[in-house]
């Protein structure tokens, strides 16, 4: 999940918003591979979260408040909390909070997400990863599931 505009002002293009892992599962591929996202597979998918974060400078996890807060170990990472909610109620420290996915803005139709950012990320290091590198390595962690 890449979110922002790309800013082409360097060699590399850079997410202004950083990168972050989607942990949902809304398609059930994780589900149809035998591999749902649950506390069963919770070690799984930590790991793999943590690899992302780890290669990739300034990555972060998203996913639903009730992954985060039972499925997922990785409360020391960069979090972005989908909760659509009139407040966050994960007891987490988090970056980014999802609030709802029924908004609406000029020249889009249908809906979109909105989210509140409890981070400057303009000010924050830009990431060193070219989009092509963090698309490779998606990709190596997909082939790892399937």
């Amino acid at each position: 999940m890449v979110f922002g505009n790309l800013n082409d002002n360097s060699a590399g293009r850079k997410p202004v918003l950083g990168v972050w892992i989607d942990m949902e599962d809304a398609d059930g591929y994780k589900e149809k591979h035998g591999k749902p996202l649950n506390t069963a597979n919770g070690s799984l998918y930590t790991q793999i979260c943590r690899t992302f974060c780890s290669r990739i400078a300034g990555a972060g996890v998203y996913a639903s408040k009730s992954v985060l807060a039972d499925i997922l170990s990785v409360s020391d990472l960069p979090i972005w909390v989908a909760q659509w909610a009139s407040k966050c109620t994960y007891s987490g420290a988090y970056d980014l909070w999802q609030y709802s996915n029924v908004g609406k803005v000029d020249g889009i139709s249908g809906n979109v997400d909105l989210d509140y950012s409890y981070r400057d990320v303009y000010s924050e290091q830009e990431s060193k990863d070219t989009l092509e590198q963090i698309l490779d390595h998606v990709a190596s962690i997909d082939k790892k599931l399937k």
